[in-house]
């Protein structure tokens, strides 16, 4: 049994909380919510989801879809290929300056 004690916290509703769940349960959702932060940390380190730009909520609307997209692409060949985010990001960007290097598109000059 899990129980939540705010009652350390000042605010006049504060009440204990008891859980009944087995010691199983409890894994899987600590697993579940480890998930969930695995997600949210690495949606902001490779996307910078939160470095918008704008301050036009349409804009803000569009950077955000645009990269949960991206981020679900990454997991995707992630998963394909049984490699991590870093290990999936070096090799698009080895492969991206290969092909420039092959065949650049602009002048540096």
């Amino acid at each position: 049994m899990l129980i939540i004690d705010d009652s350390t916290l000042e605010k006049p509703h504060s009440k204990k909380i008891e859980i009944a769940m087995s010691e199983l349960e409890r894994i899987g959702y600590a697993q579940k919510s480890w998930r969930i932060e695995e997600y949210h940390c690495g949606i902001k380190q490779f996307f910078g989801i939160k470095k918008c730009p704008s301050r036009l909520r349409v804009a803000q609307l569009n950077h955000i879809g645009f990269s949960l997209r991206a981020f679900l692409t990454l997991e995707r060949y992630c998963v394909k290929r049984g490699i991590s985010w870093f290990h999936a990001k070096h090799d698009i960007l080895r492969g991206a300056v290969r092909i420039y290097l092959k065949t650049p598109s602009c002048n540096l000059a």
